[in-house]
């Protein structure tokens, strides 16, 4: 778990600086040179995928516009790197020669349609991605949770220990500005894929991770979990005879899947029946220490900065695959990797809640999965066995999510402390499938929870009605799919940054 305050010194290029140290990346993308791209207009930039691309078409030379809602820090940083923003989307999209949308712009919507209308090139944040990687070596991490951690992980671990080689995340790194790192135009890429449209089997991985498989974004599958399955397999069966798969043997919907596989494959896990086996995870203060075994038999013994058996996991999953990938130095690859940060907005620690009498300790999840949710109230109890956990939860993306794993939402919440609820974020849906709130809150009460969960109707009335239910030691657990809600809190008179 990582302070907001105590970031370390990144040694690794960055977007923001590549262009002053390495020469030729503002060369053009061969598909767009083509196309006689020059000018991309980008629709929902403040996301942290399309905001990616942004940055790297921008230092590759191009002209780049961009849309959005809300004025975030993100959209700070890059207009800071010369990212225009305009407040009329469909006038822009009339002066450009492509456009790019994030996954959350509907169809209808009308700078999108317009593009369409006029064949503008119009290109989804993970179709884009994929003609930016065309044949190049790189490592995808695929699953259903752990992927920002993992990916960030292995771009991290191999960065510090010297490899030249490029990133694309989910999330921002602790110590970096943004989610992208570029070292060098012909070098390797480290990759956070997607399933939740379907984007990551345009890819075509050298090496592929798969963290997990589990009931996330089935609607893209028709409902089905082994639909998933069965893309997942194509997918790592059309990975080449030099290629790699590695894979978590501890998930049951990785299991199933095992069979399947025809090529060269690891996996990992705490089980005895795992290629690298996870033999230890004991937690000591703020550091974890772990102990695996390689396949040739060989112990390795090194500590995390992070908490929890998920993120012992994803460590080792990152560290097979820079390992076996890279065929780096295992002593110079254990060094980089013990020092990784983490990702911003995973069991990040912000500071403390002055209360009337005393104060309480305020952590920001992004987990909206109850898998993921689960993984880090367990991080949290083992660290903090003592304490009163409080949750302020933003029930997650969509009503449909919501909807499809309500019963899974209840057993997971039933066992906080106290949970609080905001609405649901919609997402962009306006079909509420009859869910709510106060139908969650219900639900969860009835299921045992400790105590009566509290619904608040917007962030205003969460403010003030946590500073009263809050105790002297209390942590509270901010878990947003946005970060709104986080503001809120750390902007409060009370607040005090660690």
């Amino acid at each position: 778990m990582r302070s907001h305050t105590k970031e370390p010194a990144i040694t690794g290029t960055t977007v923001g600086d590549c262009c002053l140290n390495h020469g030729g990346l503002d060369a053009e993308f061969d598909f767009l040179r083509e196309q006689r791209i020059r000018s991309i207009h980008c629709i929902g930039v403040g996301g942290i995928g399309v905001s990616g691309l942004a940055a790297i078409l921008k230092q590759r030379g191009y002209t780049v516009t961009g849309v959005d809602s809300q004025h975030s820090a993100r959209i700070h940083y890059l207009e800071s790197l010369g990212v225009k923003m305009v407040s009329d989307s469909v006038a822009q999209v009339a002066e450009t020669d492509c456009v790019i949308y994030s996954q959350q712009i509907k169809p209808g919507r009308a700078d999108r349609q317009l593009a369409k209308n006029r064949g503008i090139p119009l290109y989804s944040r993970g179709e884009f991605l994929a003609q930016i990687i065309g044949n190049s070596r790189s490592l995808v991490v695929a699953g259903s949770h752990g992927k920002s951690t993992t990916s960030g992980w292995a771009a991290f671990s191999l960065q510090e220990a010297g490899v030249s080689v490029n990133s694309y995340l989910g999330a921002v790194i602790y110590g970096r500005q943004t989610s992208i790192s570029i070292t060098a135009p012909d070098a390797p890429w480290v990759l956070e894929s997607d399933e939740s449209d379907g984007s990551c089997f345009l890819l075509s991985p050298t090496c592929l991770v798969i963290t997990n498989i589990d009931t996330e974004h089935l609607r893209t599958y028709d409902g089905s979990i082994a639909v998933l399955q069965d893309r997942m397999v194509e997918w790592a069966n059309a990975i080449g005879p030099s290629g790699l798969v590695i894979l978590c043997q501890d998930d049951p919907g990785i299991q199933a899947i095992l069979p399947r596989l025809k090529g060269r494959k690891y996996t990992y896990g705490f089980s005895e029946t795992a290629d690298f086996q996870l033999l230890a995870c004991d937690q000591h203060g703020a550091d974890c220490e772990l102990r695996w075994r390689i396949p040739e038999g060989k112990e390795h013994t090194a500590k995390m900065r992070l908490l929890g058996r998920h993120n012992a996991l994803n460590g080792l999953a990152a560290w097979i695959a820079s390992r076996e990938f890279f065929q780096l130095d295992e002593s110079k690859l254990t060094a980089a990797w013990c020092e990784y940060p983490g990702v911003k907005r995973r069991m990040s620690m912000h500071g403390w809640l002055a209360l009337d009498e005393g104060e309480a300790l305020i952590i920001e999840d992004y987990g909206h999965h109850p898998r993921e949710i689960e993984a880090t109230l367990d991080a949290l109890h083992s660290f903090w066995s003592d304490k009163r956990i409080v949750m302020l939860l933003q029930p997650p993306y969509r009503y449909s999510e919501m909807q499809d794993l309500f019963d899974e939402f209840v057993n997971v919440l039933k066992n906080v402390d106290q949970i609080c609820l905001l609405p649901i974020c919609a997402g962009g849906e306006t079909e509420n499938f009859g869910i709510s709130s106060e139908k969650l809150a219900v639900a969860i009460e009835r299921a045992g929870a400790p105590l009566p969960p509290i619904v608040y109707h917007d962030l205003k009335e969460a403010e003030n009605g946590m500073c009263r239910i809050l105790q002297s030691g209390d942590v509270l657990l901010l878990q947003f799919v946005d970060f709104q809600g986080t503001r809120i809190f750390t902007k409060n008179d009370r607040f005090k940054r660690i």
